[in-house]
């Protein structure tokens, strides 16, 4: 289990360390706030569980990226959807699509956002 330590510094802005990262991450609202490092969180799952998965079943997606836009209730107090952009540039078989699709829609992250929250996946497959 990964230890992430996080403390308010001031200012609206949070501090985190993580094992992983030599350099704190810096919060601050009304920058690049939480709900930005949820949608951050979210896609860097998607696009490493597909390169896992892929690899796996020796799948070339050497170029893959992803847009996340989302949409907080009312309040600003949820996230209420995600809509996710998945554009992989290299050729893709037919048959590994299901492969891809399925992993993209059940990494960690995705799997941990509550059930009501709707996920919108789009896949671009551009053979270039």
């Amino acid at each position: 289990m990964s230890k992430i330590h996080t403390k308010y510094i001031g200012n609206s802005t949070a501090s985190t360390e993580s094992p992983i990262s030599q350099t704190p991450i810096q919060t601050k609202v009304g920058l690049f706030d939480p709900v930005d490092l949820l949608s951050t969180a979210l896609g860097s799952c998607i696009v490493s569980y597909i390169a896992h998965t892929s690899k796996k079943n020796r799948i070339d997606i050497s170029n893959i990226s992803s847009v996340i836009n989302l949409t907080m209730n009312n309040q600003h107090t949820k996230v209420t959807e995600f809509d996710i952009i998945i554009t992989l540039n290299s050729p893709i078989l037919e048959e590994h699509k299901a492969i891809i699709e399925q992993a993209a829609k059940t990494c960690p992250v995705s799997n941990t956002i509550a059930s009501d929250v709707k996920k919108n996946f789009t896949f671009i497959y551009n053979e270039a």
